[in-house]
C-alpha cells in the first residue's frame, strides 16, 4: 500500500490501478482453482477494495472490477474451500459498484 500511496502522489494513480487491476485478472486466469495464489490474490484485492482511493476510481476501472468480479464468482461458485468461502466481503463490495455503475447507466 506505501507504493500506491507513494505512486499516487506522482499523479499516475489511475494508470497504476488499471495495471494492478489488469494483473490480478491474468492471475486469475493463469492460476484457475490454485488456492496458492488465488488465496493472496483474494486478500490482495480485499485490501484494495478497502481503500477510498481505490473505490473512488471505480468509474474509470469499471471494466476491470466487472471482470474481476466474474472471475471471482468462477472461482467460489461451487467451491469447498473455506478460505475462499471467506472472500465474500469483497463480492459484496463489488457488487455495491456495480449496482452502482447499472444505475447511473439507467438514470
Amino acid at each position: 500500500m506505501v507504493f500506491i500511496n507513494q505512486n499516487s502522489q506522482q499523479g499516475n494513480y489511475e494508470e497504476l490501478l488499471k495495471r494492478l487491476f489488469n494483473e490480478a485478472i491474468q492471475l486469475f486466469k493463469e492460476y484457475p482453482n490454485e488456492e496458492r495464489v488465488i488465496i493472496p490474490l483474494f486478500k490482495t484485492l480485499e485490501r484494495l477494495f478497502e481503500r477510498d482511493e481505490v473505490l473512488s476510481q471505480s468509474e474509470v476501472l469499471k471494466e476491470e472490477i466487472i471482470q474481476i468480479f466474474e472471475l471471482i464468482n468462477k472461482e467460489i461458485t461451487g467451491t469447498k474451500s473455506v478460505n475462499k468461502v471467506r472472500i465474500t466481503h469483497i463480492m459484496r463490495i463489488l457488487i455495491h459498484i456495480i449496482a452502482e455503475y447499472w444505475c447511473f447507466l439507467s438514470s
